[in-house]
This record gives C-alpha cells, structure tokens and sequence, in this order.
C-alpha cells in the first residue's frame, strides 16, 4: 500500500492493499478501495466501490454501483 502525502482517509473507509493513493485525495466514510487500484492526485471518494481500476487526477467518485477493471479520467476541453 502507497499512500502519498496529504491523503484524508475518514473513519470508516476500507483500503484493501495492493493501492496506490496520489497526493491531497481523500477516501469518505462507507467507501471501498480494493487491490490493485490507483489513483491519481487530488481524487475524493465519495462513495462507492472500486477495484482493479485506474482514477485518473481530480476524478470525484460518487458511485452506487461497483467499478471494476475500469480506466476513469476528466474530459477536459481543448480550446486553439
């Protein structure tokens, strides 16, 4: 288990190792990070379950559902 600096992980929340938690993110009660999970910085979970998957930097996840085998970034707009 790697959890990088300025990670919040509430009371409550579950990491089930081997993960990988980036900087300034956060893991809210109730939710659910399994083995082989990576995220990236500034990531809050919210709720939800998450295994063998890869969060991409400033994802916020807020989920009823499981996510697994999954790849989870932000489409961000490229104005030239």
């Amino acid at each position: 288990m790697f959890i990088e600096s300025e990670v919040v992980i509430k009371k409550g929340a579950k990491i089930r190792g081997p993960v990988i938690v980036g900087r300034r993110s956060s893991v809210h009660e109730g939710a659910y990070i399994g083995p082989f999970t990576s995220t990236g910085d500034n990531v809050q979970i919210k709720r939800g379950e998450i295994e063998n998957s890869i969060i991409m930097d400033g994802c916020v996840i807020e989920a009823n559902e499981r996510i697994i085998d999954s790849l989870i970034g932000l489409i961000h707009q490229l104005y030239l």
